[in-house]
């Protein structure tokens, strides 16, 4: 192909023109047939998973499931879980599926839709570079396999691209009403991620970190204007969060699908315990304990001592080393 490509004129002017000069249009079809393929995919292969994804999908099948000793002790350990264990089990009674197959087209739907979003962010901030961000999308998503194990690692993909597009909403728009809207819907997005992976917020904090250096690289620190659009994105995004996070908790506190031990929770602290370990991923040490310690006081105790043990032994540069 390369080759041709130097050699040939002809041929050369004829790829020219179909993958640059219509781009949108070729990287469209690709991208369609992309689609096609994954469909195929999971039409072939959808093996049954262990593990966390395997645990959903076997609490959110079957009422029976859920009354077993290990399904209750896993969920009263592991309770950041629940909240998408119950949004399976609303799906199983909408649709009346239940299989290991049709969770894996969900699956697919989700990370097709994050690529759309993505879509629409990159038309909002350079519009030029779409056709080169279809063709990177349907590059990554036709090797992309992780479409067959429906866990929130791909079902948070539509949250986080959301949270994208809001930046870009944020950074064209010149109406403080559009903006309140996206402040607003940032602030449910970002609540709707913790309950569904937590480390997938990551991408705000890096929003919020660029926003702040634009502010200390501003000729003019402080403006009325400055001011009103910081008051505005607080009062909105917290709002949003707020009420997210009540109406989430509510729920969860008062489901009835799986009984729980909530003096047996794992706390969020133990998440950011056991990242700071090896390459920041699982540490079966750290896991171990939070299933032996019986208090959510006692797991809370420990993960905070081995977190400052942690951070004590990596000191200041090892700690950015580790990033």
């Amino acid at each position: 192909m390369a080759i041709s490509l130097w050699a040939f004129e002809p041929f050369a002017q004829l790829m020219r023109k179909i993958f640059v000069t219509n781009q949108l249009r070729t990287a469209s079809i690709l991208f369609g047939l992309v689609v096609f393929g994954q469909i195929i995919f999971i039409a072939f292969i959808h093996p049954v998973s262990g593990f966390d994804a395997g645990m959903l999908h076997y609490a959110a099948v079957s009422a029976k499931h859920t009354k077993e000793v290990g399904v209750t002790a896993y969920y009263s350990l592991n309770q950041n879980n629940l909240p998408i264990t119950l949004v399976m089990h609303w799906m199983t009674e909408v649709s009346g599926l239940t299989s290991w197959e049709f969770f894996d087209y969900v699956t697919l739907v989700f990370v097709d839709i994050s690529a759309l979003l993505n879509f629409a962010t990159a038309y909002l901030l350079r519009k030029p570079a779409l056709g080169s961000a279809i063709y990177i999308h349907a590059a990554w998503l036709a090797v992309f396999p992780s479409i067959i194990m429906p866990y929130t690692d791909c079902w948070v993909l539509p949250l986080v691209s959301l949270l994208l597009l809001g930046y870009a909403g944020l950074e064209k728009s010149q109406s403080m009403a559009v903006k309140s809207l996206i402040y607003l819907g940032l602030g449910i997005d970002t609540l709707i991620i913790y309950f569904t992976k937590p480390s997938a917020f990551i991408p705000l904090i890096a929003m919020i970190i660029v926003a702040s250096l634009c502010w200390l690289v501003a000729s003019k620190h402080f403006t009325k204007q400055g001011i009103i659009t910081v008051v505005t994105a607080c009062v909105f995004f917290v709002g949003g969060a707020g009420l997210t996070y009540v109406g989430i908790t509510n729920v969860v506190k008062h489901q009835t699908w799986i009984q729980v031990d909530d003096s047996r929770n794992i706390p969020a602290i133990h998440f950011a315990a056991m990242g700071v370990y090896g390459e920041g991923g699982y540490s079966e040490k750290q896991a171990i304990m939070m299933a032996v310690l019986p208090t959510k006081q006692q797991k809370t105790d420990y993960s905070i001592k081995m977190l400052k043990k942690r951070l004590k032994q990596l000191g200041p540069t090892g700690y950015i080393r580790f990033f």
